[in-house]
């Protein structure tokens, strides 16, 4: 049934493939069922656009003939967003974020010293949840605006790189503040009660899932969608400074801590390195950072090690005492 479903969609020139329901309105899968069978479907309809044969579209030919698949690749293969390997996003997302960025001139707010408002950070999540549909989408996470207020609260402390005990404050602050945002579970809604030993715990272990499947995960993913899509619109050097995704994936907004990390450096390496800035040059007219010969002979074997490797595959990021 949800084969011929996708089918059908595909046949009709959409990309957009909704939750299946009945005449109620009432779900006929449940939410895993459901994000497993998009992307699935977003797998098939770039197989058929590039013509492969793969397991995937074996799978769907009961429901498609090669009349259907021949429609199909000649809907989407001449327009501006053919269907590629981020199966997280379909067509339709992407014509969306592609408008935004080029007439509504969307982009990733400016960052104050490393700080990052609240409100801020909000308002941009609130901005792509329209382009991206989470409302359809991710209907139980970032579709929600009351739990979406608290994951900005959590996305903040992350990418300002606040320890976990930091961030536990911070999430306990935010609930005792908006007692009624409080989720007990997906599906169950409560009021916060900051002496209730249970809720307490309930912050703890649903904070640690937020940095694990909504931060790192899903808002990432979607950070990087929008930054290879905004750098592809404006130009490759757009993005070499106040890139979200980076302080997402890395932890912080500090750009030698991202270099370092970026360019192969273990967190607890990139952490020594920032503590000893002797080792740490601007080079050139411009200023870019770069680490002096001498970090291999610093006196910490994790780092001369990782040196040792690094200097081998990214000689650039290097220079010598003289220079």
């Amino acid at each position: 049934m949800e084969k011929k479903y996708v089918a059908e969609i595909l046949k009709s020139g959409s990309s957009v493939i909704p939750q299946r329901v009945n005449d109620e309105g009432k779900a006929l899968q449940s939410e895993e069922s459901y994000i497993m069978m998009r992307k699935f479907g977003l797998i098939l309809l770039r197989d058929i656009v590039e013509d492969k044969d793969t397991l995937v579209r074996r799978e769907f030919k009961p429901f498609l003939t090669d009349e259907d698949e021949k429609t199909i690749r000649e809907k989407f293969k001449n327009t501006e967003t053919i269907p590629d390997d981020d199966i997280n996003t379909s067509v339709d997302q992407t014509k969306r974020l592609i408008i935004a960025i080029k007439r509504d001139n969307l982009h990733y707010p400016e960052v104050k010293d490393g700080y990052f408002k609240h409100d801020v950070v909000l308002e941009f999540l609130k901005k792509l949840s329209d382009v991206f549909q989470w409302r359809i989408y991710e209907s139980s996470t970032l579709g929600k605006d009351t739990l979406l207020s608290w994951y900005a609260v959590i996305l903040c402390e992350w990418m300002e790189r606040n320890g976990l005990n930091y961030i536990m404050r911070a999430a306990l602050k935010h609930h005792r503040e908006k007692p009624d945002n409080f989720w007990i579970n997906n599906y169950t809604r409560g009021v916060y009660n900051d002496n209730d030993k249970i809720h307490r715990n309930i912050v703890f272990a649903d904070t640690l899932e937020v940095i694990e499947n909504i931060v790192l995960f899903s808002i990432s993913n979607y950070f990087l969608r929008f930054s290879n899509e905004f750098r592809r619109i404006k130009g490759d050097d757009e993005l070499d400074v106040n890139n979200w995704y980076e302080y997402v994936e890395y932890g912080t907004t500090n750009p030698l801590t991202i270099l370092l990390q970026r360019n192969g450096f273990s967190r607890e390496s990139a952490r020594f390195i920032k503590e000893n800035p002797e080792y740490v040059v601007k080079y050139g007219s411009t200023g870019k950072l770069k680490l002096k010969a001498s970090l291999s002979k610093c006196g910490r074997t994790s780092v001369e090690n990782e040196v040792e490797y690094i200097r081998q595959n990214v000689p650039g990021i290097f220079v010598d005492e003289e220079d």
